[in-house]
């Protein structure tokens, strides 16, 4: 069993998250190189979606509500009482003393009278010269207008206010001189504070108030286009840009102890999802270190479009060729795993990531044609198009419908670059995929062609074995394309000496009467090391040919050792096994079993289907005892499927019919 738990997979492991990391934050030379009042040389557009406060909007409101906040002051009700009790006290001295003028002297009756507002004694003297009436209704005046003034509340900031307020609006009433003049003027100065501020519950309620100011939120959508070519930059997009982390970017140790712990994270759960369902392929360091390399590049790409929309053109891209490399079920995993790396700081970019994951997995049919993976990519174009406009019109009621378009497009141009990519990175990693194989899988390849001239025995040989493992491994859920292409092309290198292989040949004519055992046996022994060399000459790719290499595995040519003992020779087993290895994946089983059958089955005779298959049932059970499938993957199931699969078709192929009238025919 392949395991990925090697020291070298976890160094190039840790290596490559670092390497992710540095992609998805690049240095300065990858910033917007711009200050105020500079002229932009390129539309500057928001790589990444996000919310701030606007500070100024912010401060602003805080100030409105600081003006409505009411400082808070504390009354002394004592001063107003004392203000009406003087004022009472001393119009009843007044007109007590009015009486009292009509009997005594007004030396005399001045000592009585109350005086707190410092009037002179020609100054009482005129207040006593007035009418009862008239004193009395400068009295209520006075009473109500304090009694106004104070329950309004007189502070330090407002006192001369309402000392200007009582002797101006007394000039509106027919008051005499003395009262306007005189008593008003004085008794404007003894009014005093009655409300102090409360520095302590003032500032309370003011940070009650400021609590209660929501923060003004600005933001700014991933492709949103900043500043246009030629704009001036003015402090509103230096702000933006700010916030983007797109200038003034220096290199911070706490960003990078704070991202890089999430990033080695996913590396690793995305390291064990391939050790538990890639284990086999993603042994190859090669391939391991191609999956990252991409993703890595990816991730650098999508940051360097600076978030407009055709940034997913290298992530579709990506998924494609995944799909074609690693199959339907990884597409979901690494699109998680690269949603994550370019959205994680925009949920709405994280799910269409994962949508466009999720649809390529369901799309996703073994390319057939060159044609498939633009078809996909057109379709994944459409659907994260519609998906893009749906969400951003249900979660931030806006219609983006132009860049919707755009991404539609996106997908049109990932289908191209994809098709253009597979057949590079096939060659390059030397894997088969659907691409390759399907061109493979062509009777009018040149090698092919020279297989039919040379050994048209061999070449229906093999298209024979295709059929019967193609036909097994449709039920067992083997790759079926890879066992037909490696059944073709397996005996490629009988083309060196056709003569020496008995489909090649007639029973009654064969070489080997003539040879001796050993020389008989080099020679067909080498056919499989010969077969793989033709393959790597014609560029067949190396998946095919570890199937082709073991279709022997370590067999014996037990006829010519039993010829060479027969003719007392001095030879082991040994001389007469084939040296390559045992198969090990089903495809190689299969393709092992298929190639033996087809040949054991052109020397049988049977009369029914239940007689053929119980032939070839023990055939392929000694085979079984013999140890050559000891390494194999197939289980006793797949072995009695390939049973009925074999038996089925060789049945079908040897059927009988009736005999063909050549003579005329008699009335």
């Amino acid at each position: 069993m392949k395991t990925l738990m090697t020291y070298r997979h976890f160094i190039a492991l840790f290596l490559f998250s670092l390497v992710i990391l540095f992609s998805s934050q690049p240095s300065n030379f990858f910033y917007t190189k711009v200050k105020l009042d500079s002229i932009v040389k390129n539309d500057i557009i928001a790589p990444k979606s996000v919310t701030y406060i606007d500070e100024k909007a912010t401060q602003d409101l805080r100030d409105e509500a600081l003006k409505e906040t009411k400082s808070v002051y504390d009354r002394n009700a004592s001063v107003s009482e004392k203000q009406l009790s003087e004022l009472n006290t001393f119009f009843e001295s007044l007109i007590s003393g009015k009486t009292a003028l009509k009997n005594s002297s007004f030396s005399s009756v001045s000592k009585n009278l109350s005086n707190p507002y410092n009037l002179s004694s020609n100054q009482l003297e005129k207040m006593l010269s007035l009418s009862a009436d008239e004193l009395i209704r400068v009295e209520d005046y006075l009473k109500n207008k304090l009694k106004r003034t104070y329950d309004a509340g007189v502070r330090e900031e407002n006192l001369a206010q309402y000392q200007d307020e009582l002797v101006n609006d007394s000039n509106l009433y027919l008051f005499s001189s003395i009262i306007r003049e005189d008593l008003i003027a004085n008794l404007s100065k003894s009014i005093k504070v009655n409300e102090v501020l409360n520095k302590e519950e003032t500032e309370k309620q003011k940070q009650l108030t400021l609590d209660k100011v929501a923060p003004v939120y600005k933001k700014i959508t991933k492709g949103e286009i900043i500043a246009r070519k030629d704009d001036k930059i003015n402090e509103d997009h230096i702000l933006k840009l700010e916030q983007l982390d797109m200038i003034n970017h220096k290199f911070k140790w706490s960003d990078f102890l704070r991202y890089y712990p999430n990033i080695l994270l996913f590396s690793i759960l995305f390291h064990l999802y391939c050790s538990r369902y890639l284990a086999k392929q993603m042994h190859s360091m090669r391939k391991y270190l191609f999956t990252f390399f991409l993703i890595s590049l990816v991730t650098l790409l999508s940051f360097l479009l600076h978030g407009a929309f055709w940034f997913f053109i290298p992530f579709i891209t990506s998924l494609i060729v995944f799909a074609v490399f690693w199959g339907r079920r990884f597409v979901i995993a690494a699109s998680i795993f690269l949603g994550f790396l370019i959205n994680s700081d925009d949920y709405v970019y994280m799910l269409l990531s994962l949508i466009i994951g999720i649809s390529l997995s369901f799309l996703y049919n073994d390319f057939r044609r060159f044609t498939d993976a633009i078809k996909t990519g057109s379709l994944l174009g459409i659907i994260v198009g519609l998906s893009h406009l749906i969400l951003f019109y249900s979660l931030d009621q806006r219609l983006l419908i132009n860049d919707s378009i755009v991404l539609i497009f996106s997908g049109l141009l990932s289908g191209i670059l994809a098709n253009g990519l597979i057949p590079l990175i096939e060659n390059a990693l030397g894997m088969a995929t659907i691409y390759k194989l399907t061109e493979l899988n062509k009777y009018d390849h040149p090698v092919l062609e020279e297989l039919y001239r040379k050994a048209k025995g061999t070449y229906d040989h093999s298209r024979n074995v295709g059929h019967l493992a193609s036909s097994a491994s449709k039920r067992i859920g083997a790759n079926t394309l890879l066992l037909k292409v490696a059944a073709l092309y397996h005996d490629l290198g009988k083309m060196d000496k056709p003569e020496y292989f008995i489909e090649n040949s007639h029973p009654d004519k064969n070489v080997h009467d003539q040879l001796n055992p050993l020389e008989s046996a080099k020679i067909i022994l080498a056919h499989s090391e010969r077969s793989a060399q033709l393959c790597k000459k014609y560029s067949i790719p190396q998946e095919v040919i570890d199937v082709i290499y073991s279709h022997h595995g370590d067999t014996v040519l037990l006829h010519f050792y039993q010829k060479a003992l027969d003719l007392g020779m001095d030879v082991t087993i040994e001389d007469f096994r084939y040296q390559t290895p045992t198969p090990k994946s089903k495809e190689e089983g299969i393709l092992l079993l298929a190639d033996s059958t087809e040949a054991y089955s052109r020397s049988l005779t049977f009369t029914s289907a239940e007689e053929l298959e119980s032939k070839i049932r023990e055939f392929i059970y000694k085979k079984i005892k013999q140890g050559v499938l000891r390494d194999c993957e197939l289980s006793t199931k797949d072995i009695e499927i390939c049973i009925e699969e074999f038996s089925t078709a060789i049945y079908a192929t040897h059927h009988q019919r009736v005999p063909y009238i050549t003579d005329k025919v008699e009335k």
